[in-house]
């Protein structure tokens, strides 16, 4: 992917950091989970820390809307099962695994560049995939909260979530971050 000829298919020029892919990671308390989701994988920062910190015995499904990355996740990750697919298509990619929910997803996605059709209907869906008790957890950069993408999206998550909260922010991320914690 040239996210030069195509800006709006990448959240930032530097994947997420190492800090951030263990805060987020950690922030989602995988080691109680059975079935974990993640959303738009990319590089696969997080998918390295989320395996080494799940249960040996989990299933782990990533959906990753950009062919150019499914080459090199499918060759680095050959236990996670990998579809080329929006992330709003969760609930039917749980059913071809025979799941009927999860019990986490992160999410990579770079949600400012998403109008509030997409933000809306991805976050309907990881909300109806997700189990009761279920955590979804995503980032943002810090000047999101000032923008106006990065207000209507805090907004929809407090509107779909029964609980969100923010972590600390990870100052050595380019730029720095902070994570959204969202319960079921």
């Amino acid at each position: 992917m040239d996210i030069f000829k195509n800006p709006r298919l990448a959240g930032a020029i530097v994947a997420s950091g190492n800090e951030l892919s263990e805060l987020i990671t950690d922030l989602a308390e995988l080691r109680d989970a059975h079935t974990i989701v993640e959303f738009g994988p990319g590089t696969g920062v997080f998918t390295r820390a989320a395996l080494k910190k799940m249960r040996p015995d989990a299933f782990y499904l990533a959906l990753e809307n950009d062919p150019a990355h499914l080459p090199k996740l499918r060759a680095a990750f050959p236990t996670v099962h990998i579809h080329e697919d929006a992330a709003a298509s969760i609930g039917a990619r749980l059913h071809e695994h025979g799941k009927t929910s999860c019990d986490r997803i992160i999410s990579g996605l770079p949600w400012a560049v998403f109008n509030e059709r997409i933000q809306r209907e991805t976050l309907d869906a990881a909300y109806r995939a997700l189990r009761p008790g279920g955590i979804f957890v995503t980032f943002a950069y810090i000047h999101s909260p000032v923008l106006p993408a990065g207000k209507r999206f805090r907004k929809l998550l407090e509107e779909t979530f029964g609980s969100v909260q923010r972590s600390r922010i990870v100052w050595k991320n380019l730029p720095p971050a902070f994570v959204y914690i969202c319960r079921k």
